[in-house]
């Protein structure tokens, strides 16, 4: 096949739409996945967290961006080492923030020293009044936002979240999501990876917006309140990966619990169980029997496992067959979409 290519020895002529042949793609030297966060978060990645409010977003994200930051551990995932931590945060007021760190870095490990240094954070709450916040839904948000990326360079940016820092008029709408959907895939683009966190809609099923938006993320993580549980601390939740794009080995849903000692995590279900939800959601399967397929699983196989998710609130009726009619409106029209 030759020899190995680098992309930007390929590239020919800048600003055009770069072609290659199955042989010059072949030839390409393309670097390995660098880990921020072990198993799941690597350099160049995209991921959606969602919830609905008071369940723990905000806690969960601050807590990876510290691991990340410090080369600590968060819920049993670790960092080899520090790196650099971009927040912008539309919410949140400085002094809860600032309550919330000093609550969580005992927990999180790592160097403190780095943590001190690696981790920025922009906040609207902190702002002079004379200052506009940047709105990422336009071009001018989004220049001013990218002239600090460049200055501060982090490896991970986390926008906390799209409801404060994206100013539209339905969420619901797909055209809603475009202009930061291309904003994220330009940083990715750029060699950073992002985490964009947001809102469920009012049924806590999914999140706010078209299902089709979801072909960008790498991972789309929801954190999800157990039904008739009540919280013993600051945050209790389902941590559950709708989607995963890349080796799942050691990518597990968990159940986690935010107390007076720090995080607490366990396996939320068997891997045969997340296997199947995480095939559900994909919104691929329109029929049990292709999700059977699909998993190598028994009819009767799939009927059992969907029971045991019903009575464990890891899913209900109404979602499963959404879940099931939404991926069959999609399958005519494969492939489409804005992003």
């Amino acid at each position: 096949m030759g020899e190995a290519l680098t992309l930007s020895q390929r590239t020919e002529n800048e600003g055009e739409l770069q072609r290659l042949s199955l042989g010059e793609l072949l030839a390409l030297d393309l670097p390995e996945p660098q880990s921020l966060l072990a198993p799941w978060l690597t350099d160049c990645h995209l991921c959606m967290v969602y919830s609905a409010s008071g369940v723990g977003k905000s806690f969960f994200t601050l807590s990876v961006a510290l691991a990340v930051a410090g080369g600590g551990e968060f819920l049993g995932w670790k960092a080899d080492r520090p790196r650099k931590v971009l927040i912008v945060d539309g919410e949140m007021d400085l002094r809860d923030l600032k309550t919330r760190a000093a609550k969580l870095v005992p927990s999180i490990g790592g160097d403190a020293g780095s943590i001190a240094t690696n981790l920025t954070i922009v906040a609207q709450q902190g702002q002079d009044l004379t200052v506009e916040f940047p709105d990422l839904g336009t071009e001018e948000g989004q220049d001013t936002l990218r002239a600090i990326i460049e200055e501060e360079d982090p490896d991970l940016v986390i926008l906390d979240n799209f409801s404060t820092l994206v100013e539209v008029e339905d969420e619901n709408a797909a055209a809603s999501f475009n202009p930061i959907m291309r904003f994220m895939r330009r940083l990715k683009q750029n060699g950073k990876s992002v985490i964009l966190v947001h809102h469920s809609r009012k049924d806590g099923a999914t999140y706010r917006g078209s299902q089709k938006m979801s072909v960008i993320f790498n991972s789309i993580i929801h954190l999800r309140k157990p039904e008739g549980k009540s919280s013993v601390g600051p945050a209790e939740f389902a941590v559950m990966f709708e989607k995963y794009r890349g080796d799942t080995h050691g990518v597990r849903d968990l159940e986690v619990g935010l107390g007076s000692d720090g995080w607490t995590h366990q396996p939320l279900m068997t891997d045969q169980m997340a296997e199947l939800l995480r095939a559900l959601r994909s919104l691929e399967h329109p029929t049990q029997a292709s999700l059977a397929a699909a998993l190598k699983l028994k009819p009767y196989e799939v009927t059992r496992l969907k029971g045991a998710a019903f009575r464990k609130s890891l899913i209900n009726p109404e979602e499963w067959d959404q879940c099931l009619a939404d991926a069959a409106d999609a399958r005519p029209e494969e492939g489409a979409g804005d992003y």
